[in-house]
């Protein structure tokens, strides 16, 4: 597996929390995503390190495709706008 796929898995499984969230503004949320749980960690660290060298494109177009999923999810849940 590759250093981006590998990151991508730590990622999901680390960074996203489900779930109600409360967030600093006092506003709850269904999900979370916290990447210092991903860029503190001594596994995944070091494959942030790799993916932003050479891979640093394939790295932000994973952060792009996300931003994109969030803003889907609120024009499509128009009661989550506020968020």
């Amino acid at each position: 597996m590759s250093s981006y796929e590998s990151l991508k898995t730590e990622i999901l499984k680390k960074a996203v929390v489900h779930g109600k969230v409360i967030l600093s503004s006092g506003k709850e949320a269904d999900y979370y995503v916290d990447l210092r749980r991903v860029t503190l960690d001594s596994v995944s660290a070091p494959l942030v390190g790799e993916v932003r060298g050479p891979g640093c494109d394939k790295f932000f177009l994973l952060w792009q495709h996300q931003l994109s999923y969030q803003r889907r999810e609120w024009r499509n849940n128009p009661s989550r706008r506020d968020l």
